[in-house]
C-alpha cells in the first residue's frame, strides 16, 4: 500500500518547506515509519517555531498555523454523587 500527495502551491505557497516536511512526515502509511511524537518536538520547524507558540492561536508565526481563533467548547462537569 503507498500513498502519494501533493501541496498544490494556489493553498500550500505559503507555509514554508519545513513545515511542509513535517508534515510529509506524518502522512505515513507504514506506523514504524511515520514520527513519533518526540521526533515531532525535536523537528527543525517545531524548534524553530517552539512548542509553547504552536498552542497560540490567533498570532502564528508561521503561515501554516491557523490564521483565526478557534472557540473550543469546555469538556462536561462531571456527573455530581448525591448527597445523602
Amino acid at each position: 500500500v503507498s500513498a502519494r500527495y501533493v501541496f498544490p502551491e494556489r493553498d500550500w505557497g505559503d507555509v514554508s518547506i519545513m513545515a511542509r516536511d513535517l508534515i510529509s512526515r506524518l502522512l505515513v502509511i507504514d506506523v514504524s515509519k511515520r514520527l513519533t511524537a518526540r521526533q515531532v518536538l525535536e523537528h527543525p520547524w517545531v524548534k524553530a517555531v517552539g512548542p509553547r507558540e504552536l498552542l497560540h492561536v490567533g498570532k502564528p508565526r508561521d503561515p501554516l498555523l491557523p490564521r483565526r481563533t478557534v472557540s473550543v467548547p469546555a469538556p462536561p462537569a462531571p456527573p455530581r454523587s448525591p448527597v445523602f
